[in-house]
């Protein structure tokens, strides 16, 4: 399950390059592995008892620190 999503996130960053969205020197699978690790890291979070509003903010920092451009 893990490969099916970092796969359809790869995807996706592949579209935003295409689009624009995204710089080209972007490694699209470096990215997806990225999100993939945060994404797995908040359900740990989420087990062990992080409330919605800490991992809301986790999911805060990981937007803002990516290198997506804001839709104009």
């Amino acid at each position: 399950m893990r490969d099916s999503f970092e796969l359809a996130l790869k995807e996706r960053f592949d579209f935003a390059q295409e689009t624009g969205e995204l710089d080209s020197h972007v490694s699209t699978k470096d990215l997806a592995r990225y999100y993939s690790v945060v994404f797995q890291g908040l359900g740990l979070q989420a087990k062990g008892g992080g409330t919605r509003r800490e991992l809301l903010r986790i999911v805060d920092l990981a937007i803002k620190s990516g290198p997506l451009r804001e839709a104009a």
